[in-house]
């Protein structure tokens, strides 16, 4: 029972290697550079975190200079011409790892397209959300104020005006051309009494 529980307290904290994350760029900056940024996550402190570049296959290996940029965050700019291979490993204090992103064996890709970088950095607070003030709230339109609204438009206005001309004017010669049509070209018209 003794030696139990002296096995349970001897067991060290951290049995986890650390946890790195990395996206692979998709453009070189404008000089030409490459930046290169790796987030590593563990309970322990960091050692050994280490970035290995190549220019092709058969070619040896070189460690390459990593900042630490802020918390959990490394950066390497890299100013290499043409297309390179890189990986990145990393260990913890308590002797977990490494972690890696990309191997020797299968290692990332350098891009080669150089194109416009945004300001932004991974490790940057996202920005604050944008603000959207609500529409104030309306009555539904009635049919006189949707009518007033929409006699309020120049167009419809004198567009309403020529028809109702339009339909006076062809009202008119119809009338003119059934009267001349009538027998003896005299228009009939017809009475009808009114009571007192």
């Amino acid at each position: 029972m003794m030696m139990a529980l002296v096995l349970i307290l001897a067991v060290p904290g951290d049995l986890n290697p650390p946890v790195v994350r990395h996206e692979p760029p998709a453009l070189r900056a404008k000089d030409g550079g490459v930046y290169l940024w790796f987030e590593v996550r563990d309970d322990s402190k960091l050692f050994g975190q280490a970035l290995f570049v190549r220019t092709g296959p058969g070619d040896p290996w070189r460690r390459q200079e990593l900042i630490p940029v802020a918390t959990g965050w490394f950066e390497a700019k890299l100013r290499r011409p043409g297309a390179f291979q890189y990986f990145f490993e990393v260990f913890d204090e308590e002797g977990n790892g490494p972690s890696r992103v990309g191997t020797p064996q299968a290692p990332f890709r350098a891009p080669v397209l150089i194109g416009e970088l945004d300001g932004r950095r991974p490790w940057d607070p996202p920005p604050p959300p944008k603000i959207v003030e609500p529409l104030p709230e309306q009555a539904p339109p009635t049919v006189v104020s949707a009518l007033r609204d929409l006699w309020s438009i120049p167009e419809v206005r004198r567009n309403s005006v020529y028809t109702a001309a339009g339909l006076v004017s062809v009202g008119l010669s119809y009338g003119a051309w059934r009267m001349l049509r009538s027998p003896g070209g005299q228009g009939q018209v017809t009475l009808v009494p009114v009571a007192p």
